[in-house]
């Protein structure tokens, strides 16, 4: 047991970098077992040998199955549903492929025909229960997706443990008016437990388009509290509503979608600001396993108790995502973001990178009614203030440099539930020894997504 409160938050420190490098590469050890290129090339080659064998034996159902599990894994639905429909033709009572044929066509967003052939497996007497209960799992997305307005999101509450809790700097040491100076002990970085709550909303209008194009709003809830340390306190609120509109009659095809948003925070309890903006993100998805994403944003932030940072916030962003496999994903962003306020010392500029994988995989249990995912993630950011703080140093703007790091684990349960197991690092390195910053975090997570 550790000694003290203390103790305890220095062997979180010394043990939460191991935690996120583990899940990392636990998620990289995933990913590499999936079809890389040279993979699905080589499935490419088993699928044409398959195709010539069942144009020798054009009746083997076994044949059949074979060629539309390989397509449907190669992701080439097409060619999976044209087979297993032939298969039909052949021998029409056969449940499986009826159950496959369903899963295919929710897949490519025909949810009518999928639920066709949903309900005929499922009206069967000798129907598996498990088979029953996924089954309608797939009519209950089936209905949902199916309806002009949709309602999704999720409720989730954490239990929360930080190494600085107080956001105090990590030294006592710092500057003052460009001299040393000396925090009282109780100023400096100091470790907490709490509970945290998270509450996220979304609304989808479908537009009735044939391209998919829809109404989009969103809104979330931050919340977060500790049991001694009132300065890490935090409740963050944020709307952001606009269409999502395609730029072709396509599906899948780029899609912009302007907006407009709303935004409050408080911090240790008291109101820190308010603010809102507008903006305009786009998407594209060029080919199968890339996509391309971006963003620009304007906005103006009031602050209640700091009038001297009242400004404009401009912010942009570009990023990719590749797909190495169907169940991985890696996500690189670059961003940059301008804060303008009334005092020159408050002004600054900030670029960040950050790149982010998952993995998501089935874990054989009855109960699971979802893949588990392992996620992590890295990032650095770089922040210059336009002017010298004369309270701080007279002669010195601030520089600071961070860096990120983030991992979690989340294992779902049945009917939306999940929990989640998760460990996350910030360090800042700053010029002026007032705004060094560290802290390690680990937190334990249950929730429900609707």
């Amino acid at each position: 047991m550790c000694k003290s409160v203390r103790t305890c938050f220095h062997v979180i420190r010394a043990t939460v970098s191991a935690v996120i490098i583990g899940a990392f590469l636990a998620g990289s050890a995933g990913a590499q077992g999936l079809e890389g290129s040279a993979g699905k090339q080589s499935l490419r080659v088993q699928q044409a040998v398959l195709f010539d064998r069942m144009l020798s034996d054009p009746q083997d159902l076994d044949l059949m199955f074979a060629y539309a599990a390989l397509s449907a894994r190669l992701e080439d639905y097409e060619a999976a549903i044209a087979t297993l429909e032939r298969m039909l033709i052949f021998n029409a009572d056969l449940p499986r492929v009826r159950l496959e044929l369903g899963a295919l066509y929710f897949r490519i967003g025909a949810y009518s025909v999928s639920k066709r052939y949903f309900d005929s497996v499922a009206g069967q007497s000798d129907v598996p229960d498990e088979v029953r209960r996924r089954i309608g799992g797939y009519l209950e997305r089936i209905d949902q997706r199916q309806r002009r307005h949709r309602f999704s999101g999720r409720v989730e509450v954490a239990g929360i443990a930080d190494t600085n809790a107080n956001l105090g700097p990590e030294d006592a040491d710092i500057l003052l008016l460009g001299l040393p100076s000396r925090l009282d002990g109780n100023d400096v970085e100091d470790g907490d437990v709490g509970g945290r709550l998270r509450l996220e909303l979304v609304h989808t209008y479908d537009l009735g388009r044939t391209n998919n194009d829809v109404w989009r709003s969103e809104g979330s809830y931050l919340g977060r509290r500790y049991v001694e340390e009132d300065e890490g306190n935090l409740d963050s609120v944020f709307i952001r509503t606009g269409p999502e509109l395609s730029l072709n009659s396509f599906a899948f095809g780029p899609k912009v979608r302007p907006f407009v948003d709303a935004e409050y925070v408080r911090a240790g309890d008291d109101s820190l600001y308010r603010g809102a903006g507008a903006g305009i993100q786009g998407r594209m998805t060029p080919l199968d396993s890339w996509s391309f994403f971006g963003e620009l944003r304007g906005g103006y932030r009031d602050y209640i108790t700091r009038d001297d940072e009242d400004g404009a916030v401009f912010l942009g962003r570009v990023g990719a995502a590749w797909l190495p496999g169907r169940d991985t994903v890696v996500t690189a962003t670059l961003t940059g973001q301008r804060d303008e306020a009334d005092a020159d010392f408050r002004r600054n500029t900030e670029g960040a990178a950050r790149l982010s994988a998952s993995y998501a995989y089935d874990p054989g249990f009855s109960f699971a009614d979802d893949k588990w995912v392992i996620s992590a993630y890295a990032g650095v950011g770089y922040r210059l203030f336009d002017e010298a703080d004369p309270v701080v140093s007279p002669t010195s703007a601030r520089e600071d440099v961070e860096f990120r790091l983030g991992a979690s684990h989340t294992f779902a349960l049945q009917d939306g539930f999940y929990g989640t197991v998760g460990a996350t690092a910030l360090w800042r390195n700053s010029n002026l020894p007032n705004y060094d910053f560290e802290n390690f975090g680990v937190s334990v997570a249950v929730g429900y997504r609707f």
